[in-house]
Order: structure tokens, then sequence, then C-alpha cells
């Protein structure tokens, strides 16, 4: 079948069909899967795997270890392409966890019972993110049952933990190394251009997190004691200033620029074919301008292609209301720093200290974290992409973004890391899904194209 054959036989075969899947859908979401709590999580992981299993997916339910607690049950499977040992392979990753509902009485239906309206259907989990796991898996039930041939073999790895913070993901993909070695890994989640145009990021940024600590006196005291007894939020305000400016948003780390991977003329020619949404952005935040980075206040660039030094909080001394005038005696700060290729937060943790230790502020308690993920970031010009681009060209009829780079961070990295593969980004859902939020809800139409871009990946990656 040359392409708009392939088009036009996979959009019949999900016109057919598509009833049929949407209630398999809504079987998933009525499901609970509350990593938070734990509610219904064993049971979703199950029919999940069921669902694969009737979709022609060997699939099976990983319980890491036995009783209640955290890691939860990863669900894993593989549809062996015609002729395994030549046919490329990709690797689906995907969450089957959802948020808690939150306060009942801002949700217009039940988010547990879904229902359609308006074109969309509405339920807690649909678009964050079963829907976009699940058009993988009818996209393999297209290519066996109704095309008669999977040229790509597809393997799968959903995760009941990633709301909670992914617990366990990094082990068990190091574990089955070899059960998911793959020549390319796609992640769907997230949320589309705002335009509606099919998406796709080659990338996220690192991730560290530092917590800094300081304490002065024992206790609190009355500010007259100003004059005499040091204050634990004045020393965090010296601390602070002296990481980054505030003019230029120029990180004062020393070597915390080095190595950073010269961005390539493909990147700098994506970055240029983005939608600048720099005036929107301006008009929702009520804002008159953008921070500067190192390279002035281009907005895409700075989104996509800096990295940056955040506070996400403060605290310390009396925040309630009135006067309590007091010397605080313990301030806390929490940052967090969005690194990119070939920024390491390990060796970013290392550099921080050492700009701490060189300042003079040896009394700063730093707790690293977890030490957060590594940056990734996949060549435009990689084949696996191009191809993927031109899927989503003819699925959805229209011209895909591609964001160099993602702007956010995630566990991409792990994959990188313990089983070797590049990760892409492929939200298949609107950027008005509400995900985490009340009324979260799927277009009908976006269930439609997200199946026929994964069938049309399935089909060309094989070849």
């Amino acid at each position: 079948m040359d392409s708009r054959d392939s088009v036009s036989r996979i959009s019949g075969i999900i016109e057919r069909r598509k009833d049929e899947w949407l209630e398999e859908l809504a079987r998933l979401v009525r499901q609970r899967s509350i990593s938070a709590s734990g509610e219904g999580v064993e049971d979703c992981a199950e029919l999940f795997a069921e669902i694969m299993r009737a979709s022609g997916i060997d699939a099976k339910v990983n319980r890491v270890h036995e009783g209640p607690g955290k890691p939860y049950p990863f669900v894993t499977g593989v549809a062996l392409a015609d002729e395994p040992e030549s046919a490329p392979s990709m690797l689906v990753y995907g969450h089957y966890d959802v948020k808690p509902a939150g306060d009942l009485s801002e949700w217009d239906s039940d988010p547990f019972e879904p229902v359609i309206r308006d074109g969309r259907m509405y339920g807690r989990g649909v678009s964050d993110n079963k829907c976009q796991i699940f058009m993988y898996v009818k996209a393999v039930q297209i290519c066996r049952e109704e095309l008669g041939s999977l040229p790509c073999t597809v393997k799968f790895i959903f995760e009941g933990g990633e709301e909670e913070g992914s617990e366990g993901l990094a082990e068990f993909l190091r574990s089955h190394r070899e059960e998911l070695s793959a020549d390319f890994c796609l992640n769907s989640d997230g949320a589309m251009h705002e335009s509606h145009r099919p998406t796709i990021k080659l990338g996220t940024k690192g991730y560290y997190a530092p917590i800094l600590e300081i304490t002065c006196a024992n206790r609190d005291v009355h500010s007259m004691h100003g004059p005499t007894v040091p204050s634990a939020i004045w020393r965090m305000v010296e601390v602070l200033s002296s990481i980054r400016r505030f003019s230029d948003s120029y990180v004062l780390i020393d070597g915390f620029y080095d190595g950073i991977r010269p961005i390539s003329e493909e990147e700098k020619a994506a970055l240029s074919s983005m939608p600048n949404d720099g005036a929107v952005t301006l008009e929702e935040l009520e804002l008159d301008h953008f921070a500067m980075g190192p390279h002035g206040d281009d907005y895409n660039y700075n989104f996509v292609f800096e990295p940056s030094s955040n506070i996400n909080s403060i605290r310390g001394g009396f925040p309630g209301p009135g006067d309590n005038n007091v010397v605080a005696h313990y301030c806390r700060a929490r940052l967090d720093f969005r690194l990119v290729p070939d920024q390491d937060p390990r060796d970013i943790h290392e550099k921080f200290m050492a700009h701490l230790h060189k300042h003079g502020f040896d009394d700063v308690r730093v707790d690293p974290g977890s030490l957060g993920t590594l940056p990734v970031r996949i060549p435009v010009t990689n084949p696996y992409v191009q191809t993927i681009i031109g899927c989503l060209r003819d699925a959805y009829g229209k011209e895909p973004i591609v964001y160099p780079n993602g702007a956010g961070s995630g566990p991409l990295s792990m994959f990188t890391e313990a089983v070797g593969v590049q990760t892409a980004i492929l939200p298949m859902c609107a950027a008005d899904q509400h995900e985490h939020a009340p009324n979260e809800n799927m277009r009908l139409d976006d269930f439609e194209n997200g199946i026929r871009a994964c069938a049309l990946m399935l089909l060309r990656l094989g070849r």
C-alpha cells in the first residue's frame, strides 16, 4: 500500500471499530488506579494486560514484590514482527495510574464513570495517560487482525506509579534490559501544542533540586534583637543572591555552563519553525516583559534551549496574619535547576557545593535529593524521528510541530541509561485536556487521529 492507501484503509477500520474501542477505553477509565493511595492499581494492571492480550500482544503483570506498598506492578508486553530477526523494534512507555479526583463538586460528572458529551470523553485518567497508551495497543490490533501484517516489533512497559515519582522504574529497567531493548522508544503523554497541530518533543531537560537549610539561634527572638542576633533569612538571601543574577538570569556557579552541547543547524531550523507563543503567554500571565536570559528575551530559545536556576520556595520566620516581629532562627529554601545536554546533575551538585564553600557559606546544609535526572535530546535527523514526523503529517493532515528539546523534565534518561534506547515524547491529546484537574477529557478526534498515527508508524518503521 502507498501512503494514501494506508491512511484511507486505517481510517476505515477505525471508523468501523471506534465505538467498540471507546467502550474498552471506558472500562479502563472506570477502573480506579490512584497511585497516591494504591486504590485499584493492581486491578487496573490486570485489566490492561487482559486488553493487550485480546489485541494480540503477549502481556504480563510484573509484581516487583508481593503485598502492599510500592513500587506498583509494571505491565510489559511484546508483539513480534512478522520477521522478528530482521525487523526493527519500538518500545512504548507510559503509565496507567492516575491522580486523585479531588473535589467532586468541581466535576460535571462522576470522574470514574466516563461519559461522552460534545465530542469528548470525560473521566479521570482518560487522557493522562490511559488513552494515549491504549492507542498503541489498538494500532497493533489493526496491523495484526485487519491488515494481516506487523512489520515492526512493538514492546510495551506501562507503570503504575508515575504520578508518585516512578519509584522502582530505573531498577526495573536495569533488571529487564534485554527484554525491553529496542531501536527507539516513544512516550505519549502530556498535551499537543495549543494550535492542535501534532507535536513531537525530542528530549527533556535534566533536573537537580537541592534543599537548603540555615539555622542561626536555637529559636526566634524579638526583632529588637536585630542589631545583635543573626537572621537565618538574611543569611539565606545572601546565599541565593550569589547563585544567579536577576538582570539576565545568568547562573553564577563556576563551570555551570561548561560542556553544554552546541545547538546544531537542524535544531536551530526546527526552533525557527515553531510557533512563537510569547505574546499569548504575556497576556495570559498579565506580564509586560519576559525574564532576560544570556541570549536576551527570545521566548522560544530560552524555553527550549536554556538551562535555568529557580527558587521554588523560601520558608522561615512568622508568615501568619498580624505583626509578630521576630528575627528568624531558621530558613529553608527549595531550588530547582533545569539542565540541558551535556550537563550532569551530579556534576552540577559538586560545582554547587564548591560555590557555597568558595563564598563562605559552609554553614548551609544541603540536601541534594536524588540528584535528579539527566537531560536527553535526540537529533532531529534521527531516521526514526523523520519517519514519525511523516506519519504525523499524514495522520493529522497538518504539519507537525517539532520541539528540538522539551522544556520539562522526566524519567526519559532512565531509558537511555538503563536500556540504551533514545526516547521521544509524542503527546496525542489536546492542550485543554484538564489533566490532574476536574473534568479531565479526551477529544474523540484525537482518539481517532492518534490510533491512525500509531498504526502508520508501525507500518512505516518496519521498513
